[in-house]
């Protein structure tokens, strides 16, 4: 995978809250999904399936340039759900005249299709244009008043792109992976990292506390000991009950429940009995 860390990897389909990046949805890149239509792109049909538990809730949804399509912006807006998100230049829909205009710095080209916009850019001499479809920006005003005269879509996207990235940053930072051959340990490790993320994000929301990641881990590691000393204490005593009343069972058919009281030799010498003494026996249950 390039651009990555670890050479090496198993690729996890994320969508995450950009506010405080809660992970939403999440499911494993399998290759090959025997569910996904034919006519429908795996990046398409990822995107649908990772927001199809909160569709029809007039939501915004942000992605990179792997996923953005124009097929995709109109299929989300039959759902009340809009798109933003920068897109590649050699997409289908994309005008040759978009792929092959040279533009001065800072100058922005705006095109409109169905009420939705396609925002050609020039930020840098040396880069490319940037390409960012929006169904959501039906109109875009241009920041005159900024150095490089962003517009509105591009000012909306930069705080919001980076939800995914930040959530997979936090779990590499304190995470539970330890070396093995085997990949369902990987993939359960990775599971437990995301859990301990969305745990601390609702704790922090719930309790109001302002508690670090590395403080909150540390805190459930002493809280899960905590109950684990509690539990094993608990099965210690449930145990020795248990065998208590194992023995009285036992005693119970040794002498047949005949009598409460029993006489058994407490001292013999020479092979005979030369102390007695009573012993108790509680009722058979």
């Amino acid at each position: 995978m390039p651009n990555k860390p670890d050479k090496f990897g198993i690729k996890f389909w994320l969508a995450t809250d950009v506010d405080c990046n809660y992970v939403l949805n999440v499911f494993p890149y399998l290759c090959k999904y025997e569910e996904r239509p034919v006519k429908l792109s795996l990046s398409e049909y990822v995107v649908l399936r990772l927001i199809e538990p909160f569709t029809n809730e007039t939501r915004n949804i942000i992605t990179d340039h792997f996923f953005t399509t124009l097929i995709l912006s109109q299929m989300l807006k039959t759902k009340n759900t809009s798109l933003t998100g920068t897109m590649k230049r050699n997409r289908k829909e994309v005008p040759e005249c978009v792929k092959k205009v040279n533009m001065p710095l800072y100058d922005t080209l705006l095109l409109v299709h169905d009420d939705i916009t396609l925002i050609v850019y020039k930020g840098e001499k040396t880069s490319k244009n940037v390409l960012l479809l929006s169904s959501f920006h039906i109109t875009v005003d241009i920041g005159n008043n900024h150095p490089k005269k962003l517009p509105e879509t591009i000012s909306f996207y930069n705080p919001t792109k980076s939800g995914v990235g930040i959530a997979d940053q936090m779990a590499r930072r304190y995470s539970v992976k330890a070396g093995s051959r085997w990949w369902p340990i990987h993939v359960f490790s990775n599971i437990l990292d995301l859990a301990g993320n969305n745990s601390w994000i609702l704790y922090k929301d719930v309790t109001g506390k302002k508690l670090t990641r590395r403080e909150y881990l540390i805190y459930i590691k002493k809280y899960i000991h905590k109950r684990k000393y509690k539990s094993d204490t608990q099965t210690k005593a449930d145990t020795t009950e248990e065998s208590a009343q194992m023995q009285i069972r036992v005693d119970c058919k040794d002498f047949q429940c005949r009598n409460e009281t029993v006489d058994t030799c407490s001292d013999w010498i020479n092979g005979e009995c030369t102390k007695y003494i009573k012993r108790s026996y509680p009722k058979c249950a």
